[in-house]
């Protein structure tokens, strides 16, 4: 009840009083007993004022409670002065609430009091529990509001006891009037009304002095919250957004002083385009609506921080106002915002990863519908880049990502994404473009970009990309799924076209690259299962005849597909890594074969040639595999030709050199395969380890129908030569390219001419053959009739300098 209604009726009790006692004066004669009974009343009615004090000094101690938990989260009081204390304010509730029971008060009255006040205690217990624990004490938690319930649950209680004991203390009253009237002894009945009047004045006075303390402790309990707070607090006027109060926190820590506080509207703390929303967040306030929420406040030195604002409607100092407490939570937020940041971006590039790219890709398809325009999505795979990983380490591939992100970042045009999906594959999403023609050089420009060598650690290193053009279609069936997998294709169908090259997405491109996605996936299969088989193509003396030995090459014999060419498969082998199980599975089958060839022949004199990649070459150890397996099946190191290619010489020169002349010191023979396609430069020839230069097939073909390929030829063939590297002659398919290749000086050829790849036994019987004849005196019949048809001399006279010239 207000204290307002308790004061008046307060006066209202008491001129009702001082009625009775003019009533009394004027009525006379009544017997003495009357006055015995209206005493009694009067008792009755002491009684229930006492018992209203008794209510109203227990809602003094519960209140004293609130404070006294507070000052301990303030740190005012100790968490065992705490404990004390409110045992000390319980002992005292119990003693009131025994008082009440010793008065006879009604029982209904008692089990409420009794009710409310269990509730409150252990609501208090719980939020005690929390200051001792020294968790953080959150005013909004639900622990803390079951206080504040149960608090007012209980001065409600308070309430409704003290009306019903005023309510019986004014009947009593009443009785004590009319029998006042009838009372004898005017001047004893006076007296005893002064007495009751004075005592009832003491009582109220105490009640009076009870409900002050109750008001005074709650403004206390308000300040300590408010100003003793370590979160910044507010209240201001909704309507005109004016502060009305602010608290030390806040003046900490906006930088305000509390004069320029009151000086601002709220609206001054929020950056201008945050105004509307901050309106609307007012009305939904206002409306009910008090849950928490996220803003940007801006502090007197122009910082801008990240705020969850909790706020709620009030009275303040009679009118509506609008409570906040705000809660930095810039580094929260920050923290947040990285992780979505890495949860969207490659963490060594800082380009969108996959999913914000697939997602940009979407978006992108959709505005595409929209507007008629098309997008396209270039696709790039670096060629080659797990040697890189393989010789210089895997930090050092993690630079050259980062080198190569930057690099590709100059060639995409401003609005368009770059990404890196994984690995060494990034994508360029081109938007707004009628045809594929701006992606398309935007790949060119890519392949440009990229041909200039990276310096990693001060060393150069060359790298290559394959890149795959797909452009999207009005129609509902382009997705980012049909759309990358589209410029994966194409990206495939670059990469067999060489190096540094790129291809726009066509539908043809579907048959060949779902098969090589076929052979890709069986690759692993084939390996085990024992799918995999040496061939053999001998290789001849040109000049007698005789065979000298055979390359090994691999073949795939797949039981759906028949035999797979090495030129569709073994690309797959170096993208995959597989390449070095099969180079080791191949070398060790042909050093088992050639010593072999060995028991059958009575003599170690053939040679094998055997071709290794670059991923073999950098692989730790490989000198020991090459060695084990020798002594294993006890062949002479030299009768072991190693064959590499030029690109293989120049992408790992440093590590190459190193291997390739361990090798050679051990007796193995180091053989550059199709010599001319690559590099083509005579530098690498005569700085390596190297024993014998393959002319490429390429030459081979030509020398017969062109007077260039010739004069470029024997260029090569005389040049070589003057380095003491032994020639052979790869491809030689006729009698006409063999007299050429002859002539020029070629001292082995390998073709069709004599053989094709074939099987262990036949290899053996076509050199076992070939050897009895050359041995027996008798002149090859090829070599014969290539003499005869193109008179060609065995020597380089100046005829065939004529003819060739």
């Amino acid at each position: 009840m207000p204290l307002t209604d308790r004061l008046g009726t307060s006066r209202l009790l008491l001129a009702r009083t001082w009625q009775g006692i003019l009533l009394t004066l004027l009525l006379a004669g009544l017997p003495l007993v009357t006055a015995v009974g209206v005493n009694h009343l009067n008792r009755q009615a002491a009684q229930d004022l006492d018992a209203s004090l008794g209510t109203a000094q227990m809602q003094n101690v519960a209140t004293n409670e609130v404070f006294l938990t507070w000052e301990a989260v303030a740190g005012e009081v100790s968490p065992a002065q705490l404990a004390t204390l409110l045992g000390q304010d319980r002992t005292s509730m119990s003693a009131h609430m025994t008082a009440l029971r010793q008065a006879q008060v009604d029982s209904d009255i008692i089990g409420n009091l009794d009710r409310r006040l269990t509730a409150y205690n252990s609501a208090v217990t719980v939020g005690v529990a929390q200051i001792s624990t020294g968790a953080h004490v959150d005013l909004l938690a639900p622990q803390n509001l079951a206080v504040l319930e149960s608090f007012l649950s209980l001065g409600q209680a308070v309430a409704d006891a003290q009306q019903t004991l005023r309510g019986e203390a004014t009947r009593a009253q009443a009785a004590q009037l009319w029998g006042s009237t009838i009372l004898i002894m005017l001047t004893s009945l006076l007296l005893v009304g002064l007495l009751w009047a004075s005592a009832r004045r003491r009582r109220r006075e105490a009640v009076a002095r009870a409900e002050a303390e109750t008001l005074r402790q709650s403004e206390r309990s308000f300040r300590i919250i408010f100003e003793g707070s370590p979160q910044p607090m507010w209240v201001f006027v909704p309507e005109s957004l004016e502060f009305l109060a602010v608290n030390d926190a806040a003046v900490v820590g906006y930088g305000h002083s509390r004069t320029e506080f009151l000086d601002l509207r709220v609206s001054d703390l929020l950056p201008e385009e945050d105004h509307l929303r901050f309106l609307q967040d007012i009305r939904d306030r206002n409306a009910g609506d008090t849950g928490s929420r996220m803003w940007r406040h801006i502090l007197k030195g122009g910082r801008v921080i990240d705020v969850a604002v909790s706020a709620d409607v009030v009275e303040f100092g009679g009118r509506s106002a609008m409570f906040v407490i705000a809660e930095d939570v810039t580094e929260q937020r920050a923290v947040d915002r990285q992780l979505e940041h890495r949860a969207f971006h490659d963490s060594l590039t800082g380009l969108p990863n996959r999913a914000l790219f697939q997602d940009r890709v979407h978006h992108a398809i959709l505005r595409s519908a929209r507007s008629w325009r098309l997008c396209a999505l270039v696709l790039l795979d670096l060629d080659d880049f797990r040697t890189v990983n393989d010789s210089l380490g895997h930090a050092a591939g993690d630079e050259l990502l980062v080198e190569v992100a930057a690099r590709l970042g100059l060639v995409v045009r401003p609005g368009d994404t770059l990404a890196r999906l994984g690995g060494d594959e990034f994508a360029i999403l081109v938007e707004d473009i009628v045809d594929g023609d701006a992606a398309q050089r935007i790949a060119e420009r890519v392949v440009h970009g990229l041909r200039e060598p990276f310096s990693l650690g001060g060393q150069p290193v060359a790298i290559a990309a394959s890149v795959g053009i797909a452009v999207s279609q009005l129609a509902a069936e382009c997705t980012p799924q049909t759309l990358m997998r589209d410029a994966d294709v194409a990206m495939y169908a670059a990469k067999r076209r060489g190096t540094g090259s790129w291809a726009l997405f066509g539908p043809e491109m579907h048959a060949s690259v779902q098969r090589r996605l076929e052979l890709r996936r069986a690759l692993g299969h084939a390996i085990t299962a024992g799918q995999l088989v040496v061939h053999y193509q001998p290789l001849v003396d040109i000049g007698t005849g005789a065979p000298t030995g055979a390359e090994a090459l691999v073949r795939w014999q797949h039981p759906q597909l028949g035999l797979v060419s090495p030129d569709e498969f073994i690309p797959l082998a170096e993208e995959t890594g597989q390449v070095v199980d099969i180079g080791r599975r191949v070398l060790g089958e042909a050093v088992r074969q050639i010593a072999e060839w060995n028991r059958l022949t009575g003599h170690g004199r053939l040679e094998m040639s055997v071709n290794v990649s670059t991923r073999q070459l950098v692989v730790d150890g490989f000198v020991g595999e090459v060695l084990d397996v020798l002594a294993e099946h006890r062949v002479s190191p030299r009768q072991l030709t190693l064959e590499i290619t030029e690109a293989t010489l120049v992408q790992e020169q440093q590590r190459t050199i190193h291997t390739l002349e361990a090798l050679r010191e051990q007796g193995v023979r180091i053989a550059v395969d199709d010599f001319g396609t690559g590099y083509s430069s005579l530098a690498y020839l005569r700085d390596l380890p190297i024993d014998e230069v393959k002319i490429d097939r390429s030459f081979v073909s030509g020398v017969a129908d062109s007077i260039e390929a010739r004069a470029m030829t024997l260029a090569v063939v005389r040049l070589v030569s003057m380095l003491n590297v032994r020639t052979v002659a790869e491809g030689i398919e006729n009698l006409e390219q063999l007299a050429y290749m002859s002539a020029m000086g070629c001292e082995r050829g390998q073709g069709y001419l004599y053989s094709p790849p074939v099987p262990a036994a036949e290899a053996i019987a076509y050199i076992t053959a070939a050897s009895a004849a050359a041995y027996a005196g008798r002149a090859s019949p090829i070599a014969e009739g290539a003499c005869r048809e193109h008179e060609a001399p065995v020597s380089m006279g100046g005829g065939l300098a004529h003819r060739i010239g």
